[in-house]
């Protein structure tokens, strides 16, 4: 290695100590909350998380070492798949179905009762194909769907039942 290249990587680690430093963040929850972002659709997740914490901390007054991250990714993208379905379906995912968010850092999940699960099952199989495929082809919704593991074909199985 020349002295060149020994001091590029001198340089890159500097700047990733300096960066461990200041981020009061456990990698592995940065690493969820930018794959639940990624997984959603977020082009840029690293400047969306950004944007989500520090619209966070401005709005509840709560310092940056003692926010979960990977919960409030959680929280912005189940309030995003919110805005979807009622403009799509006018469901509310979240009063109407108490889906919820459940902050445990990496282990961060959407949260849910039977009952809300049962319900939203059953307004979900109410929907037109149209609606569905709408529902199904948005970002946030499917991340969602994917979140608690609600599949087309169960919607669809539901639909038939009924017939």
């Amino acid at each position: 290695m020349d002295e060149k290249e020994k001091r590029d990587n001198e340089i890159k680690w500097g700047i990733e100590r300096f960066q461990q430093l200041i981020n009061p963040f456990g990698s592995s929850d940065v690493r969820a909350a930018i794959a639940e972002l990624t997984d959603a659709g977020i082009k840029d997740p690293g400047n969306e998380l950004s944007d989500i914490l520090d619209s966070f901390m401005e709005e509840t007054g709560i310092p940056m070492d003692d926010v979960d991250i990977t919960a409030i990714a959680f929280e912005h993208l189940l309030q995003k798949a919110r805005e979807e379905f009622d403009d799509i379906a006018s469901i509310d995912i979240v009063d109407d179905h108490d889906f919820s968010v459940v902050g445990n850092y990496m282990c961060s999940s959407v949260d849910y009762t039977s009952e809300g699960m049962e319900t939203l099952m059953i307004e979900l199989s109410k929907l037109d194909t149209e609606t569905l495929d709408k529902l199904f082809a948005n970002d946030f919704t499917t991340w969602f769907f994917d979140s608690v593991e609600i599949t087309r074909e169960e919607i669809e199985e539901l639909q038939t039942k009924k017939c």
